[in-house]
C-alpha cells in the first residue's frame, strides 16, 4: 500500500473561551500585561478590582480524527457550520498547531482558506503574486514563468497594479485561487471561498481543480454546494460536532447528510394549530440548511412545503427577514392577493422569488407566519425556520447607501420586490407509497 499524502491520527484541537490566559505569542502576551496593567491599582492601593474571574471553558472544535488521504484523491468536506471543517484546514496547513494526536503531509501545501489569502493589502495585485508565490515555496523565476497565466485566469489585468486593499472581496479570490492553483502544489486546499465569486469563475475554479486532480494531486476541498461536491470529489467526509460522521462515496455520504433524519437546526418540520405543517424550507431548491448563502441584492427563490391534516382555503403566508428580534423585511402573499388552499393530506409548494433583497452581507433570521381567513388566531405564529447569510456580489459591493449602516433598531422596514408562486404537489399518501 502507497503512502497516503495525509496521514491524520487522534487529531484535536481545543479553545478555550472565557478566559484571560496569556498564551506563547507576542501579541497575547503584550494584551495580557496590559489587561493587567488595568487591574492592578485596584490590588495594589487598597480597592477591589471590577473584574471578574471567570473559570476558563474549553470548546473543541474537532476530536479524535482518524482518516488517510491518498495522493490523488479528491476529498470534500462537509457538515454545519461549526463542525470544524475550517479549523481541519488550518491545522492541515500549519496555520494552527493541534491539542493533541498527529499528522503528517507529504508533499507541498497550497491553500485558500479565506479572502485574500497570503496578500499584504499596500502591495499592488503584482507584487502580492510575487509575494504570495514565495510564501508557497516557489522561485521567483517559477513565478515569473506562470504569471501570466495566472493573471489571464484572474481576470484581473485592469487592476494588477492598484493596491489590493482596493480590490473587492471577488477580485481577491480571484486572483487568490489563481495564485493558488497555477503554482503546482502537490496538495491543493480550499476552504468556502468561492462563495465569493461569480457563478462564472465558480466553473472556472472546479475545471480548474479537476484538472488538477487529472495530473494526480490531491485536493481538499470544503463546501456547501452539495452539487460541486458531488461532480468534482472521489470521497467525501462529513463532519459532525467535531468528529467524522460519515466517510465514503459522495453520493451516499451527500444523500445521508441531506436526509430529513439528520434533524434541522431549527427543528423541521414545524407543527401548527389545525393539522398545518411546515414540512420544508429550500433555496433556490436546495434545503435551506445545507446552503443559506444568498448574493447581496442578486435575485433568489425561497420555498415552503405545507401539509395539513384539515382542508383550509384562504391561507395566507408571512415571511419575515430580521437580526436580533428586529423585522428589517417582511413578505405577504396577501400584499399580492395571493391565497393558498390546502386539501387535507396534501402537500403544497409556496415559493417566493425575491428581485433583490438589499442588506448588507450578513446572517440573518427568517421566520414564518401562517394565519386563515376569518380565524381568531394564526394557524402558525411567527416561528423561526431558518437563517439566510448575505454574501457579497461582485457587481454590487461598494454600496453605500444610509439606510444599510444605521442602527438596526432604528430602521425602517426595507422594501423588497417580490412575487408569489404557489404549486400544488402530488398528495401525502401517494408520495409515501
Amino acid at each position: 500500500m502507497q503512502n497516503p499524502a495525509i496521514r491524520v491520527e487522534g487529531l484535536g484541537k481545543k479553545f478555550k473561551i472565557g478566559t484571560h490566559q496569556y498564551g506563547h505569542r507576542l501579541t497575547e502576551l503584550i494584551s495580557g500585561y496590559a489587561r493587567s496593567a488595568i487591574t492592578a491599582p485596584a490590588k495594589y492601593f487598597g480597592g477591589q478590582s471590577n473584574s471578574v474571574t471567570h473559570t476558563p471553558a474549553e470548546f473543541w472544535a474537532f476530536r479524535n480524527l482518524n482518516f488517510n488521504i491518498q495522493a490523488g484523491d479528491v476529498v470534500g468536506i462537509i457538515g454545519r457550520n461549526g463542525a470544524g471543517k475550517s479549523t481541519l484546514l488550518k491545522v492541515l496547513s500549519r496555520i494552527t498547531e493541534p491539542t493533541e494526536g498527529r499528522f503528517g503531509v507529504r508533499g507541498r501545501i497550497s491553500s485558500l482558506l479565506e479572502v485574500g489569502t497570503g496578500f499584504h493589502p499596500e502591495l499592488t495585485g503584482r507584487e502580492n503574486v510575487y509575494l504570495s508565490g514565495v510564501v508557497l515555496g516557489m522561485k521567483r523565476a517559477e513565478i515569473k514563468r506562470k504569471f501570466d497565466q495566472i493573471v489571464a485566469f484572474s481576470g484581473t489585468e485592469k487592476f494588477l497594479d492598484t493596491p489590493v486593499k482596493r480590490f473587492s472581496s471577488g477580485m481577491q479570490v480571484r486572483l487568490g485561487f489563481a495564485v493558488a492553483a497555477f503554482l503546482e502544489p502537490e496538495i491543493l486546499i480550499v476552504d468556502e471561498v468561492l462563495a465569493v465569486g461569480d457563478h462564472e469563475f465558480q466553473k472556472k475554479c472546479l475545471g480548474k481543480m479537476s484538472d488538477i486532480a487529472q495530473e494526480g494531486r490531491t485536493i481538499l476541498f470544503v463546501s456547501h454546494n452539495a452539487g460541486a461536491v458531488k461532480q468534482m470529489c472521489t470521497r467525501c467526509i462529513w463532519l459532525r460536532d467535531g468528529s467524522v460522521h460519515s466517510d465514503g462515496d459522495p453520493q451516499s455520504v451527500l444523500t445521508d447528510y441531506m436526509s430529513p433524519d439528520q434533524g434541522d437546526l431549527y427543528h423541521l418540520p414545524v407543527q401548527g394549530n389545525l393539522g398545518v405543517e411546515v414540512r420544508s424550507v429550500s433555496l433556490n431548491e436546495v434545503p435551506l440548511r445545507i446552503d443559506r448563502r444568498v448574493r447581496f441584492t442578486s435575485p433568489f427563490d425561497l420555498t415552503f412545503e405545507i401539509a395539513s391534516q384539515a382542508s383550509l382555503p384562504n391561507l395566507q403566508l408571512a415571511v419575515r427577514i430580521g437580526k436580533r428580534e428586529t423585522p428589517l423585511c417582511e413578505l405577504n402573499t396577501a400584499y399580492d392577493g395571493n391565497c393558498v388552499s390546502v386539501d387535507s393530506d396534501d402537500l403544497v409548494s409556496v415559493t417566493c422569488h425575491i428581485h433583490s433583497l438589499p442588506l448588507l452581507p450578513g446572517t440573518y433570521d427568517l421566520s414564518l407566519k401562517i394565519s386563515g381567513t376569518g380565524l381568531s388566531r394564526d394557524l402558525l405564529p411567527w416561528t423561526p425556520v431558518g437563517e439566510l447569510e448575505v454574501i457579497p456580489n461582485l457587481e454590487n459591493e461598494d454600496c453605500n447607501d444610509a439606510q444599510f449602516h444605521r442602527p438596526f433598531e432604528s430602521r425602517p422596514p426595507v422594501h423588497c420586490a417580490h412575487t408569489w408562486a404557489v404549486r400544488q404537489r402530488e398528495p401525502l399518501t401517494t408520495r409515501n407509497e
